[in-house]
C-alpha cells in the first residue's frame, strides 16, 4: 500500500490536498461550534494546479465549502462538490456572483472567512468585488 502524501499545504487549520497512488483528495477541516470535522473530495491534477497557483481561488473555494458543510455530517456528505469547478475555472463574474450568492445565504460568513484568512477588508467583498488580481 502506497503512503499518502502531502502536496499542499498553506496554514494550519485550512485545507490541505494529499495524493495516495494517483488519487489527489482535498481535505477541508471545518470549525462547527464546539467540533472541529474534516471533509475529503476527489480532486484532478488541473484542480491541484489552481489550488497550488492562484490564492485567491484557494482561498474562495475554502470559504464556499466551509460554510456549506459547517452544518453536514463528514460520514454523508458527498465525495465530489461542483464548487471545486465553478470556483477554482470559473470566469470572474461568474466565480464573483457565486460568492455574493453564498455569502449571503451565510450572513457575511464566506467574506468573513476572507478577510480572517487573506487579510482583506470586508466592504470590497460586500459590494461585490472579491478578486484584487482582475
Amino acid at each position: 500500500m502506497t503512503m499518502e502524501k502531502v502536496v499542499l499545504e498553506r496554514k494550519p487549520y485550512e485545507p490541505w490536498v494529499a495524493k495516495q497512488g494517483d488519487q489527489l483528495t482535498y481535505h477541508l477541516p471545518v470549525e462547527s461550534g464546539f467540533a472541529s470535522l474534516l471533509f475529503t473530495f476527489a480532486i484532478t491534477a488541473d484542480h491541484l494546479a489552481v489550488l497550488k497557483a492562484d490564492d485567491e481561488r484557494y482561498y474562495f473555494l475554502f470559504a464556499v465549502l466551509h460554510r456549506r458543510y459547517q452544518m453536514q455530517n463528514p460520514a454523508s456528505a458527498p465525495k465530489v462538490d461542483r464548487h471545486f469547478d465553478r470556483v477554482l475555472f470559473g470566469d470572474i463574474p461568474d466565480v464573483e456572483r457565486l460568492l455574493n450568492l453564498q455569502d449571503a445565504e451565510g450572513n457575511g460568513a464566506v467574506s468573513n472567512l476572507i478577510r480572517i484568512t487573506m487579510g482583506r477588508e470586508q466592504a470590497p467583498m460586500l459590494s461585490g468585488q472579491w478578486f484584487i488580481s482582475q
